[in-house]
C-alpha cells in the first residue's frame, strides 16, 4: 500500500509539471505549425539581436560585428528559392543556424540545434548546406596556399630568425606546409 501511495504521489507531481509546461505553451497542439514556426523565429532573433556579446560568441563562435560582416559579404551570393511554398528564414537567420550547428560541441548537433532553436530538422540541414556552399565559393578569394617559392622564402626567414624550434617551440607545422621535427611526443 505505501508503494502505491508513492507511485500516485509521483504521478501527481509529473502531471503537475505537465500542466505547468502546457500552460506556458511549450507543447504545441497538432496543426499549430505556424505558431511553432513563429516562435522559432523569435527565439533565433532574440539570440542574434539581444544576447550579450559573450553569449553570442559562445553560441555562434564569432563576434556579432564579424557575423554581420559575413552576412553582408555572402548575401549577394545566396541562392534563391523560386516556387517555394513558404518563405525561408532571412539570410542572417539561416547563417546563424549554420554557425550554431557548426559550433555545437559533441554529437547530435543538428538535432540539438533543432530543439534549441525550435525549427525543423530539415530546415537545419538545408540552412547548414546553403551556408557551407556559399562559404566554399569564397575559398579561392580568401584562402590561398603559398607557392613553392613563398614556402622557401618563409623557411629562410625562420632559419635567419633563430630556427623554427626556438620561435615556435610547441608548434607541429606551418600553414605553408613546412614540417617541424618534434623532439618530444605531443
Amino acid at each position: 500500500m505505501p508503494r502505491d501511495n508513492m507511485i500516485l504521489k509521483l504521478l501527481d507531481e509529473v502531471m503537475g509539471v505537465y500542466r505547468q509546461i502546457l500552460a506556458h505553451c511549450y507543447l504545441a497542439a497538432r496543426g499549430s505549425a505556424e505558431r511553432h514556426h513563429t516562435r522559432g523565429i523569435s527565439i533565433l532573433k532574440n539570440l542574434i539581436r539581444n544576447y550579450p556579446e559573450s553569449a553570442f560568441l559562445n553560441l555562434f563562435r564569432m563576434y556579432r560585428i564579424s557575423f554581420w560582416i559575413l552576412v553582408d559579404l555572402i548575401t549577394p551570393m545566396w541562392p534563391t528559392e523560386p516556387g517555394a511554398k513558404t518563405p525561408p528564414y532571412p539570410i542572417y537567420q539561416q547563417v546563424a543556424v549554420a554557425l550554431y550547428v557548426l559550433g555545437s560541441v559533441g554529437s547530435g548537433g543538428q538535432e540539438r540545434s533543432r530543439i534549441a532553436l525550435n525549427i525543423s530538422k530539415g530546415a537545419v540541414g538545408i540552412y547548414l548546406w546553403r551556408t557551407l556552399t556559399v562559404l566554399s565559393n569564397l575559398l579561392p578569394k580568401y584562402v590561398k596556399w603559398p607557392s613553392v617559392e613563398e614556402c622557401a622564402r618563409s623557411a629562410e626567414q625562420r632559419s635567419r630568425a633563430g630556427g623554427a624550434q626556438e620561435i615556435f617551440q610547441d608548434c607541429v607545422g606551418f600553414v605553408d606546409r613546412s614540417i617541424i621535427v618534434l623532439r618530444d611526443k605531443p
